[in-house]
């Protein structure tokens, strides 16, 4: 729980200085970047769950990778900057963040 806790706060940091701070011509394809690199560290554990073997989750990673996608996203929505790369990467960006709610929720409910 820690991971995604903290991942979380940092996803929401990292997300509000790139929309503060990455230039407007380039925030569609950091926003894209963030949730393809998000999605590819996650596919390994998703792909575990059906083939059963020993690839791990990353939450390290992906939780902060998402978190900021889709931060970084819905801020360049708001400052009126709707491209295809913003739309791609709030896609991308959200599957990851979605498996982790989805998570936390299990978690939430189902201690271990």
């Amino acid at each position: 729980m820690i991971f995604i806790i903290g991942g979380t706060l940092v996803g929401i940091l990292l997300g509000m200085l790139i929309v503060r701070f990455v230039p407007q011509n380039v925030l569609g394809w950091v926003v894209m970047g963030l949730g393809a690199v998000a999605l590819i560290f996650i596919l390994p554990g998703l792909v575990a769950i059906l083939i059963p073997s020993d690839a791990m989750f990353s939450p390290a990673i992906t939780i902060p990778l998402g978190v900021g996608c889709v931060v970084a996203g819905i801020g360049a929505v708001r400052k009126n900057y709707r491209t295809w790369q913003v739309w791609f990467g709030l896609a991308l960006g959200s599957i990851p963040l979605l498996f982790w709610i989805a998570f936390s929720i299990g978690e939430i409910l189902y201690p271990h």
